[in-house]
């Protein structure tokens, strides 16, 4: 593997208490609302770190479709998956555009640290619309961003930034939630009569 993508840095992509503030996969799931039967699209699973998770909630009867640019990730994602029994995680590739899967094909896509990674702010305008095509009616999102703080590169995007760029493709946004110390969780559901660009 590259450097990025060796055995330390894997690990810290694991590491709950580092990603998410101490909390589980499972509990931030679950609280959000995520239940049995449903299809989950993990965008940008990493090494799967809520890809495993999101498969047991939804149980066999649903499907979780890991997306992401790596395919060593992806790789990784089906052997974590092999090895736990989850039959139920379908991985993608995704060149970093459009997701080559269907629209209107999940109940819920999760985006957890991956909104600052394009570096203009069109890039991730068009990644919150590619998420909201995905995306059934009343489907809805889980977004996960590091709060942006003094001295830090400008990559990171405020809760009300995030919240516009929502409301732009065509979500309703609920109020951001502090997740530890320095991130903040936004879920939003994607409006019914709204067209949903791209």
């Amino acid at each position: 593997m590259s450097p990025r993508y060796d055995d330390e840095w894997v690990a810290g992509l694991l590491d709950a208490d580092g990603r998410l503030g101490g909390t589980s996969p499972q509990d931030l799931l679950a609280r959000v609302g995520l239940r049995r039967r449903q299809t989950v699209i993990d965008y940008g699973c990493g090494p799967g770190f809520l890809t495993l998770a999101a498969a047991a909630i939804v149980g066999p009867l649903g499907r979780v479709y890991a997306v992401d640019i790596e395919k060593k990730m992806l790789d990784l994602v089906d052997r974590r998956a092999t090895s736990a029994g989850h039959r139920n995680i379908l991985t993608v590739f995704s060149s970093g555009q459009r997701v080559p899967l269907s629209d209107q094909i999940a109940d819920w896509a999760i985006c957890v640290q991956v909104l600052h990674y394009p570096q203009q702010l069109a890039g991730r305008i068009d990644m919150v619309g590619d998420i909201a095509r995905l995306l059934a009616p009343e489907g809805r999102v889980l977004i996960v961003n590091w709060i942006p703080q003094t001295g830090d590169d400008g990559s990171r995007l405020s809760a009300a930034e995030t919240q516009g760029m929502l409301r732009q493709a065509g979500f309703e946004p609920d109020e951001p939630q502090p997740l530890g110390e320095k991130q903040y969780t936004i879920t939003a559901r994607r409006l019914a009569a709204q067209r949903v660009p791209g």
